[in-house]
């Protein structure tokens, strides 16, 4: 098992950089505490295929957040803490969540930008702790990811970036894999017009695989092409696409791609996108998975106060060169939200999600939620 004390030790360096940045400028902070509390359906609260007997029940969730905030010229901070407690009403089932993300952007000279920032997920939910849209049996999750990002400005036309991340994924679930996955990345970036501009990337990614009495280690290293285009003010798009080497599964070479189109409208707004990447596999396998997703969201504006968006997503995940693991999951909701007052956000929502398992790891899975949720936010203090 990854040490979880590295999570402490990521936030704890985070907030001493975000204080010395912060220092001077404290006047300028901005809280926002709130409380959220949800009732929920789940027609699968254990996560379980139809032949390890579903069981469904109704959930009441409640929890704090606070949200910090900070916008100077040079510098902007966004820090956010969710707690949340769950309780089942036909089980004796009880458990708590926690997610907390801080990002933190300044302009260290005008040529320099330096982006530090970390994400952390304690839940029992594998859809919220991974990115994989795999659904895992439940069971205590704890995720965590630290970036140092740096974009360096050579000349008017020509800029290049440097991102290192380290990420953790750890299952209390013993029979579960552990991963730790380390990426260094270098781009070029070139400004072809002023609403057109060339990017290429090479990313060296190690994956570390903890598993009961061994542990492997799979490198990969991927080089891609992107390029991304305002047409218009209301039409962006962004293409990129590459190849994945991968030395250690017999000198393999595969193919990633992302594409995505956002358009804007008076009232409403569609994005439809693709990826094709590399990834771990939520803990199924210590092998390489190719994550294909396919999603589309549309969001529109009711009123001044209200919104509603529909949403879908079909994920193939597959591992290489055995697939151990080749998974099909879908993905489709609508959700909306009425600020009846400034300080109150009422809720509603349907998620249907379905998972089918063609390898010999993961379940066939089928579940369905209904929720609503309050947000009350008392107060905003600045100091």
């Amino acid at each position: 098992m990854f040490h979880n004390t590295k999570v402490f030790v990521y936030f704890g360096i985070l907030l001493i950089i975000s204080l010395c940045w912060v220092r001077d400028i404290m006047a300028d902070v901005v809280i926002k505490p709130s409380i959220i509390i949800s009732e929920k359906y789940d027609s699968n609260i254990f996560f379980r295929s139809r032949d390890q007997g579903v069981v469904s029940d109704f959930l009441t969730s409640a929890g704090p957040q606070i949200e910090i905030g900070n916008e100077q010229k040079g510098f902007r901070l966004a820090a956010l803490y969710r707690f949340n407690s769950t309780y089942y009403a036909k089980h004796q089932e009880f458990h708590l969540s926690h997610n907390a993300t801080l990002t933190m952007d300044k302009e260290m000279s005008k040529a320099l930008l330096l982006t530090v920032g970390d994400s952390f997920f304690y839940t029992q939910d594998s859809l919220e702790a991974t990115t994989t849209g795999i659904q895992i049996r439940r069971t205590d999750i704890t995720s965590n990811t630290i970036f140092i990002n740096t974009v360096y400005k050579l000349t008017n036309i020509t800029s290049m970036g440097v991102r290192l991340s380290d990420s953790i994924l750890e299952f209390e679930d013993p029979t579960l894999v552990d991963t730790r996955t380390d990426s260094a990345a270098l781009s070029g970036i070139f400004m072809m017009t002023a609403n057109t501009s060339a990017t290429t990337t090479y990313t060296f990614t190690n994956y570390s695989f903890d598993r009961p009495g061994s542990m492997e280690n799979v490198e990969s290293h991927s080089l891609a092409l992107g390029l991304s285009h305002h047409s218009s003010p209301t039409l962006i798009i962004n293409l990129s696409g590459g190849a994945v080497y991968t030395p250690s599964i017999n000198d393999s070479y595969d193919w990633i791609a992302s594409a995505e189109l956002t358009k804007s409208f008076q009232v409403s707004s569609i994005t439809a996108g693709y990826s094709r990447t590399t990834s771990d596999t939520s803990g199924l396998t210590d092998q390489l998975n190719i994550n294909e997703t396919y999603s589309l969201q549309w969001n529109y504006t009711l009123t001044s106060s209200s919104n509603i968006s529909l949403f879908g997503n079909y994920i193939k995940n597959r591992t290489e060169p055995v697939a151990t693991v080749d998974i099909t999951s879908y993905n489709a909701g609508v959700s909306g939200n009425w600020h009846p007052y400034a300080w109150m956000t009422l809720g509603l929502g349907y998620i249907y999600f379905q998972q089918q398992a063609g390898g010999s790891a993961g379940a066939d899975i089928e579940r369905e939620q209904v929720f609503v949720n309050i947000s009350i936010t008392p107060v905003e203090w600045r100091l």
